[in-house]
C-alpha cells in the first residue's frame, strides 16, 4: 500500500506521516530527492531554495519527476507513506501503482497560522500572517512545472479535516488504514 499525503502549510502532513510510519510504513518525502540534489550542488536546504530547485527539476525532467523517483525507490510488497506531493503530475506517476491512495489534509487558515507560529524550528522563515498567506498562494501556479498544490488537493481520494486533536487525526487515519 502507498499512501500519499498532500495539504497546505501546517495542516498536519508530517504528524500524519509519522503516525502512519508507526503503523509499519516507510516514509518517503518527495522533498528528500530535492534536498539530495541541493546537497550535491552545495546549496542551502531552506524552503525557497527547495521550491526553486524542485521547479527546476520539473522543468528539466518533466513535472512528474519526483513521483517517478519515489516509485523507483519502492520495493514490491512494502508499505509506504509519501509526503511533499505538490504537483498533479507527481500524483499521476504515483497512481501507476494500483496500491496508491492520496490523502488531502486540511485545517482552517487561522488554526494553521497558529501552528506555524508554534513551530520550534521556524525553518520556513515566515514571520507574518501576510507572508503565510502569500507563501500559500505561491504554491498555486498555473505553470505545470511549478507547485500546484490547489490542483493536487482536488485529486485526493480522501480528505481529512485536521481541526481538532492529534487523537482525532489518528482516529481518522486508523479508519483509512482499515479500509
Amino acid at each position: 500500500m502507498i499512501i500519499g499525503i498532500t495539504g497546505k502549510y501546517c495542516a498536519g502532513k508530517d504528524l500524519a506521516a509519522e503516525y502512519i510510519v508507526s503503523k509499519g510504513f516507510t516514509h518517503y518525502s518527495l522533498s528528500n530527492f530535492i534536498r539530495e540534489e541541493a546537497k550535491r550542488r552545495n546549496l542551502v536546504s531552506d524552503r525557497p531554495t527547495l521550491i526553486n530547485l524542485g521547479n527546476e527539476l520539473r522543468e528539466r525532467y518533466g513535472p512528474g519527476v519526483l513521483g517517478k523517483k519515489a516509485l523507483e525507490q519502492f520495493e514490491p510488497g512494502k508499505n509506504y507513506v509519501v509526503s511533499s506531493i505538490r504537483n498533479p503530475a507527481e500524483v499521476k506517476e504515483l497512481r501507476a501503482s494500483p496500491a496508491f491512495t492520496l490523502v488531502g489534509l486540511d485545517a482552517p487558515l487561522d488554526l494553521r497560522w497558529k501552528r506555524m507560529q508554534e513551530r520550534p524550528d521556524k525553518q520556513d522563515n515566515i514571520r507574518t500572517y501576510e507572508e503565510f498567506v502569500a507563501s500559500e498562494r505561491a504554491e498555486q501556479s498555473a505553470d505545470p512545472t511549478k507547485q500546484q498544490l490547489h490542483l493536487v488537493f482536488t485529486l485526493a481520494d480522501v480528505v481529512i479535516m485536521n481541526d481538532s486533536s492529534k487523537e482525532q487525526l489518528y482516529s481518522q487515519i486508523d479508519q483509512l488504514l482499515r479500509q
